[in-house]
């Protein structure tokens, strides 16, 4: 679904000659480039003129914004009001598309597009900090199976203190997670520019300690290390959980070595089958990545996880989005969870098919014998560009991801009942 509805520029027919050879910024265009004939839109021959939409970050999604009519030679300024609110994120959605149909294309075609960020203040984003004191507690059972629950009428979490690992969330009575399958490290990825074979994985699980906050918040602290052959990733994950609304505060910090060549950071877990909607905010449609990402306009949108399969000859790591604010997953229902950033905003991918598998099974057409039922989702810290290696160059060193340092990935996960 497209992020952003199309509004036109227009000019005031004082702004143009009648017509002739206009110089831009000192570029010279031979062809008849401002004809304008009274009381119609000026046209930019064989183009329709620009296109734009002031879109706004929300919890509710895209705020639209009228522009004013107007636009000044030959800057192609356009004036637009919009209140500029503290903590909100603004783009300009531009679009240049053909006046007429052409032997190559028909009338509306977009030759040239672009989305510009609000170049004023950054505005930092800083975790939530939840401090009021809740109005019911914990009801804590450590049973002999080494599970840790927390149980309100309306929330159960678990945790397996032998792991450390998140393997039960219910809301309402209905399960979010696919089995005991929480939050676990994450570090594969394989595609034709970058093939690497699958190497097995153990997880050493350090300290498990929980508290229970004045507040009545519990806080679940887990310290990991992650082996992948010879690399050894330290980690941290830290779970912050209130009874009153069942939300989930996760900070997860990875120390990277400066020796490190996987190609992502993050972490997976295997959620419900029925959870099949998805909606988010952050770039697309399309899938992206670090280095394949500026056609992929932040906006928000609308899939299902088999919509986010990609149709390769060659099966491969597929439909992963960048820069992503919030993402939710619902059932027919429209109940299920929702996901925002607290710190970075954060990339995922959210398929019936782990990375691992797709490597495996080679051919796209074998897809329907390994879709698993469960959504397997990825929340990445940092991805690896794509690169050109299977034709070309490798990754350009600006899309490398950086190390000797930690990544930190923080969100908040929260029911939708």
């Amino acid at each position: 679904m497209s992020s952003f509805a199309l509004g036109r520029m227009w000019a005031e027919e004082d702004d143009w000659a009648n017509g002739g050879n206009v110089d831009l910024d000192g570029a010279t265009n031979i062809y008849d480039f401002c004809r304008k004939h009274p009381g119609e839109q000026f046209l930019i021959q064989g183009l329709e003129g620009l296109q734009f939409n002031i879109s706004q970050e929300k919890k509710n999604g895209i705020f639209w914004a009228d522009a004013e009519k107007t636009q000044q030679i030959p800057q192609f300024t356009v004036s637009f009001f919009c209140p500029v609110k503290n903590g909100t994120t603004y783009f300009l959605n531009v679009e240049v598309s053909l006046k007429k149909g052409t032997s190559w294309a028909d009338s509306g075609h977009a030759v040239a597009s672009d989305q510009l960020p609000y170049d004023g203040k950054t505005f930092e984003r800083k975790p939530s900090q939840n401090s009021a004191k809740c109005t019911q507690r914990f009801y804590i059972v450590e049973d002999n199976g080494n599970n840790l629950f927390l149980r309100t009428p309306a929330t159960v979490v678990c945790f397996d203190r032998s792991t450390g690992q998140l393997v039960k969330l219910s809301y309402n009575g209905q399960d979010m997670l696919s089995g005991r399958e929480g939050l676990k490290y994450n570090y594969y990825r394989s595609i034709n520019n970058d093939r690497r074979n699958y190497q097995e994985t153990t997880t050493r699980l350090n300290n498990f300690i929980y508290t229970e906050l004045d507040n009545g918040e519990v806080v679940v602290r887990t310290d990991l290390t992650e082996t992948i052959g010879q690399t050894e990733v330290p980690y941290r994950v830290a779970y912050t959980i209130n009874p009153d609304n069942g939300q989930i505060r996760v900070e997860a910090e990875f120390d990277i070595s400066k020796d490190y060549r996987l190609p992502r950071i993050g972490l997976r877990g295997f959620f419900n089958a029925s959870l099949e909607n998805i909606q988010w905010f952050g770039r697309g449609p399309m899938e992206n990545y670090p280095d394949r990402k500026d056609c992929a306009f932040v906006g928000l949108y609308k899939n299902t996880v088999d919509g986010m399969t990609e149709r390769y000859v060659r099966a491969t790591s597929m439909g992963e989005r960048c820069d992503v604010r919030w993402l939710s997953l619902t059932n027919s229902q429209g109940k299920g969870i929702r996901i925002d950033s607290e710190g970075d905003f954060f990339d995922f991918s959210a398929l019936h098919y782990t990375d691992r598998d797709l490597w495996n099974v080679v051919y796209g057409h074998d897809l329907p014998s390994i879709r698993r039922a469960d959504v397997v989702l990825c929340l990445d810290a940092a991805m690896r560009g794509l690169g050109n290696a299977s034709c070309g160059p490798d990754v350009m060193p600006k899309y490398e991801m950086e190390r000797g340092k930690t990544h930190r990935l923080q969100f908040c996960i929260s029911p939708i009942r």
